[in-house]
């Protein structure tokens, strides 16, 4: 997983950005998966742009991506005559079966769904509960003929199927393949793209992370002075003023002359 994008999710998830009324706001209207997506998102896209020489060939992309779907393969068209990584889009936070955190990768398949594996990526470890485009990159590029049949099937280094998102908008050179049925599924498509320089791993250009590390830091010197300030300090450490008297104190105050009664 990018760099960029393990920054920008983890940043929503600090103690301070969250405790901001601009971002309660955002959480209460869109959901803190639709957030946390966005976010990741953004730094996954700034990152392909930032990296020299991304291409993408084939593609069935949507942020906000629907069921998965266990196993899954997905079949593709190519019209480049090779590949050297894949997106897929994970979705991690889902109460019920929320991604435990570990590697992933993905295999490439020849002549459509089961067909023999000519190549697989190499792993990529995805955090805890993450929501957001994964890249995956091969350790050499790996030959097509265009116009072939291919599938990719996403798999996982722990005892648990990745949750990798499907979408409703239907890839059209390819079927979608989920479950244990060995059937096709209709209306259903893997969230993929595949191409050139899509993985952007181990880390994204040093521009990007300068961009990031900056923002973060200029947020935490602006935001985290207000909250303190805000936040009220125990009875026994404040400090009362120096010369002032409590109610029925018949102590004089310091630089005042006492007049006695009478005169």
């Amino acid at each position: 997983m990018p760099l960029s994008v393990t920054l920008v999710f983890e940043f929503t998830n600090l103690p301070f950005i969250k405790s901001m009324a601009s971002y309660q706001k955002l959480l209460r209207h869109t959901g803190q998966r639709s957030v946390r997506a966005a976010a990741a998102s953004l730094a996954m896209a700034l990152s392909v742009v930032f990296g020299a020489g991304a291409q993408v060939d084939q593609e069935n992309w949507d942020a906000n991506p629907l069921i998965v779907w266990w196993p899954e393969q997905q079949e593709f068209t190519p019209t480049f005559d090779k590949l050297d990584s894949v997106q897929l889009f994970m979705i991690g936070d889902l109460v019920a079966l929320r991604w435990p955190g570990g590697a992933c990768s993905v295999n490439i398949r020849q002549g459509g769904f089961n067909g023999p594996v000519i190549a697989a990526s190499r792993p990529t470890y995805v955090a805890y509960a993450y929501d957001g485009p994964v890249g995956f990159g091969f350790t050499q590029p790996v030959p097509l003929v265009p116009g072939q049949l291919y599938s990719l099937e996403p798999i996982t280094d722990i005892r648990r199927q990745p949750a990798f998102g499907t979408t409703s908008a239907v890839y059209p050179s390819g079927r979608f393949f989920g479950g244990l049925s060995g059937q096709p599924i209709g209306g259903t498509s893997l969230v993929f793209r595949e191409g050139i320089g899509l993985e952007v791993v181990p880390e994204p250009a040093p521009v990007l992370l300068i961009i990031v590390g900056l923002f973060m830091a200029v947020c935490y010197s602006v935001v985290a002075p207000c909250i303190k300030r805000t936040q009220p300090e125990p009875e026994d450490t404040q400090i009362r003023t120096s010369g002032c008297s409590e109610p029925g104190d018949s102590a004089p105050v310091p630089g005042r002359r006492s007049v006695a009664p009478g005169r």
